[in-house]
């Protein structure tokens, strides 16, 4: 039924979302999580054997487990943007080999266990599971396996450590609270180290009498695992700059609301508002889900069209200078934004992540005619009737009447011509 189960998530799904499919993603990966309870991988396996002793005769059956680290969820484009039930999502298995019977010619083995020994009709050649030689069988009734694991999360110069009992662990909230300050393009280390313990229950029967009792023995043997895998990690801190006008004044023919945005995770939608007003809402990117062979669920994105937007990533860039705290960025952002209007007005930018964290942006801008003479804008209008930037005033004047006689012209050239050709 697992495996069942597997299949059927292992597709792809095409649906597209103009939302982040959080909900969708972590029901899918908690369901998940559940199936892999159990699932054992021969690929991703530590192997050792355990030594069951019944006085001079030994055997030692195989034993093996495999814990993958499946994924961190949630996940768009590669990238785990941090909230509060991130998660940790892991596949873990085992396999153990069987107390096997003492070879008979012409006769194949069996395994000596507790289906063998309360088969109906009684099991023929019983004594072929007597590895004492005491006239009574011994059989295994049980395995128990116990996984004792610890999950280390490593972010920058910080570790921490918690015990792993189930495929599906909740990020410790200490190391939420740093993961909110990733950049985007940092990772989040996750080892998983422990051993998987097996116990075999032998029932090592004695004989009293014609009849055999019951001697239950404990056998232990443990597997060490040490498994780690890297996580590229996203926060939820934001910085905005404006653009245009850097001033926040601007002649009313070339209004702009110009903004760069520095962002530790994807946006996904941004809106602006004038005068509380909607003027323009911007999709930048919708989703699809897609799940890998073990069902585990992430988000792919679709960029739209650039139109008045762009969008950059890559190494994180630190803006020391131009904040309070070294907030690290790997995703930039500048939306370009055009309107009409006089005086003051009121913009705001609202952006949201894929993570579905939310951020504001707002600026009084002032738009303004240009003046001449004091009085008059650009327009003819009278400077106080509209908003208009103040000009200096000027006064009317006359030329003065000079006049030049011809013989003073002549003087003039006949110089000009003897200071050209008299030799020097």
């Amino acid at each position: 039924m697992r495996l069942v189960f597997l299949l059927l998530l292992a597709g792809m799904a095409y649906a597209q979302y103009a939302e982040p499919p959080l909900a969708q993603v972590m029901a899918n990966n908690t369901q998940a999580a559940q199936a892999l309870d159990g699932y054992y991988n021969e690929s991703y396996a530590q192997n050792g054997t355990i030594t069951l002793r019944f006085d001079d005769y030994t055997q030692s059956p195989n034993i093996s487990a495999s814990v993958i680290i499946v994924g961190l969820t949630p996940q768009v484009d590669n990238v785990s943007c941090m909230t509060e039930d991130m998660a940790l999502v892991s596949a873990r298995g085992h396999d153990d080999g069987p107390l096997v019977s003492i070879p008979y010619p012409g006769y194949p083995d069996f395994s000596c266990d507790k289906a063998w020994h309360d088969s109906i009709p009684p099991p023929s050649m019983p004594l072929r599971c007597d590895f004492d030689g005491d006239d009574c069988s011994e059989f295994v009734n049980r395995t128990i396996v116990a996984y004792n694991l610890n999950a280390t999360f490593i972010f920058r110069n910080d570790s921490l450590s918690v015990p792993l009992s189930s495929t599906s662990l909740e990020v410790p909230p200490d190391m939420l609270s740093l993961l909110e300050n990733a950049s985007g393009a940092e990772n989040l280390t996750v080892n998983i180290s422990g051993n998987v313990t097996f116990i075999y229950e032998v029932n090592d029967q004695f004989i009293d009498g014609m009849d055999c009792f019951s001697n239950y023995t404990n056998f232990t043997s443990s597997v060490p695992i040490n498994v780690s895998r890297a996580f590229t990690v996203g926060g939820r801190q934001k910085l905005f700059f404006l653009v245009a006008p850097i001033l926040r004044e601007q002649w009313f023919r070339d209004n702009r609301f110009d903004v760069v945005i520095l962002s530790q995770c994807p946006l996904y939608r941004a809106e602006i508002s004038m005068n509380n007003a909607s003027a323009r809402n911007i999709t930048i990117r919708t989703f699809n889900i897609t799940r890998d062979f073990f069902g585990f669920a992430s988000m792919v994105s679709n960029k739209s069209s650039p139109a008045g937007w762009s969008e950059n990533s890559g190494e994180p860039v630190t803006p020391t200078p131009l904040e309070a705290f070294s907030n690290p960025f790997a995703f930039v952002y500048r939306f370009n934004h055009s309107y009409s209007g006089l005086g003051e007005n009121n913009l705001s930018l609202i952006v949201r992540d894929a993570a579905l964290s939310n951020a504001q942006y707002n600026e009084t801008l002032l738009s303004r005619m240009l003046s001449f003479g004091g009085t008059t804008t650009e327009t003819g209008q009278a400077i106080s009737a509209v908003p208009s930037r103040p000009s200096a005033s000027f006064q009317t004047g006359s030329l003065t009447h000079l006049e030049i006689g011809l013989g003073l012209v002549g003087l003039v050239l006949i110089l000009a011509f003897l200071n050209f050709w008299v030799p020097r």
